[in-house]
């Protein structure tokens, strides 16, 4: 690893805007993925706790040409699983830190912050990546209005 980089995760997972990686598209870190990025970036996201310092992995991460358009080569194993990671969490939705995986809505019924998390970004008809882009605290409202109105429903199901 250079001394210009250092190496990131975070425990929710993180986007990482395309013009710091040099690439066409903007990066979607999984929670706990380690990420390389340049160093200023990377100590204050570390400094603002969005993310901790871990050491690299023996995985290179795809090289593109600084205008972040691929270099035409064809891709290696390693590069191509990083493609597919960053593909299949381009797909995840962003939950909360606030909530716990299961939530009690009523005596005895309890649902997964997943499920809260699909209904929520159901709800409120944005896509995937306007989801993903809004700021923490609007997110958090969102899924705990969404709890407060599961347990509405379930204490009308009660007899």
């Amino acid at each position: 690893m250079s001394k210009d980089k250092i190496t990131i995760a975070s425990p929710r997972g993180i986007i990482i805007p395309a013009a710091v990686l040099k690439r066409e598209k903007d990066y979607s870190a999984g929670p706990h993925e380690p990420v390389e990025v340049p160093r200023a970036y990377g100590l204050s996201l570390i400094e603002n706790r969005f993310a901790d310092e871990v050491e690299p992995t023996s995985i290179e991460k795809p090289k593109a040409s600084s205008s972040g358009r691929s270099t035409g080569r064809p891709k290696g194993q390693a590069a191509q699983q990083l493609d597919d990671q960053a593909d299949a969490s381009a797909d995840t939705l962003i939950g909360t830190n606030i909530l716990p995986a299961r939530i009690e809505i009523a005596p005895g019924k309890e649902v997964q912050l997943g499920e809260v998390v699909t209904k929520a970004h159901t709800k409120s008809g944005l896509s995937l990546e306007d989801w993903n882009a809004l700021p923490e605290a609007d997110r958090d409202a969102l899924l705990t209005a969404m709890v407060d109105e599961l347990k509405a429903e379930a204490s009308q199901q009660q007899p």
